[in-house]
């Protein structure tokens, strides 16, 4: 009987015990494009949007490559892949790593994207889709 006990238990245990399936790289679409709505952080902890700064950014995503757009001119185009790694953030995230080298933690909420770069004293980018 007590062995029996434990294999239910056991049994309840495991089947509360779900995999985490957002921090599949498959389920990001970042597809369309997204329009910048404020960035914050730097060493001073500045906030920076288009009104303070005069400045329009689009970033348009494909399915592995983005291009980025200042005030309508091209800034730069470059492929990407998703994977799962450490975040400096803490814990296991989303990670978006760019053909340089340069990686972002990716929070994606309904219509609303927010790419946190992955280093020190750096930038937390928020979007929305257009």
């Amino acid at each position: 009987m007590k062995y029996l006990q434990i294999i239910i238990l056991s049994g309840i245990i495991l089947a509360g015990c779900t995999k985490d399936n957002s921090l599949s790289p498959g389920n990001i679409n970042l597809s369309g494009n997204w329009k910048w709505i404020e960035s914050s952080g730097g060493i001073d902890g500045r906030i920076d949007n288009p009104t303070t700064s005069g400045d329009s950014i689009v970033l348009q995503f494909s399915n592995d490559s983005v291009v980025k757009y200042v005030n309508d001119s091209l800034y730069f185009s470059m492929t990407y892949f998703i994977e799962i790694d450490e975040s400096i953030y803490g814990g296991e995230k989303n990670i978006i790593v760019y053909e340089n080298g340069f990686s972002q933690s990716i929070e994606l909420d309904n219509k609303q994207l927010i790419l946190s770069d992955e280093c020190i004293d750096c930038f937390i980018n928020k979007y929305i889709k257009e």
